[in-house]
């Protein structure tokens, strides 16, 4: 599906305003009320937004958070993203070219829980050459989705 500038004007608008109902899109966006309707159904239609409920997860306790570099055996990263996709406390994984060649967050009610992933799930997983993590002392900014590029 290609999108025009009123699609990209309105999902830059329900990024910045996550409650915006469309009357309050219209009259933003000068466009009829109907529009913006279908031009949101079309978009949700088409997997291009969706909406979802995103947990604090900081304000929930968790206090054990980290960012975790991975290299491993490029033959073995399918066997390893199927393992990782399987534990709930891994909300990321992404495949990456550079210095490491796996990314992960993830998110533990505590430290220890933290400490007990590294030491013995990564231990466990065929492949990993190498480890490297970092722990989120403070959470200070998380988005979702694209960015629009403006600053």
């Amino acid at each position: 599906m290609a999108l025009d500038e009123l699609d990209l004007r309105i999902i830059r608008e329900l990024q910045a305003d996550k409650h915006a109902n469309t009357t309050e899109l219209a009259q933003k966006l000068g466009i009829s009320q109907p529009t913006i309707s279908r031009r949101i159904n079309r978009l949700r239609r088409n997997k291009i937004i969706r909406q979802i409920w995103i947990p604090d997860v900081k304000a929930m306790g968790y206090n054990g958070m980290a960012v975790i570099a991975i290299n491993i055996d490029m033959n073995k990263i399918d066997d390893a993203c199927r393992d990782l996709l399987k534990r709930e406390s891994v909300d990321l994984i992404v495949h990456t070219f550079g210095s490491y060649n796996l990314l992960l967050a993830v998110y533990f009610p505590t430290v220890d829980l933290l400490t007990q992933f590294i030491r013995e799930d990564l231990s466990n997983i065929d492949g990993i050459t190498k480890v490297e993590v970092f722990y989120i002392a403070d959470l200070i900014k998380m988005t979702f989705g694209w960015v629009s590029g403006k600053g």
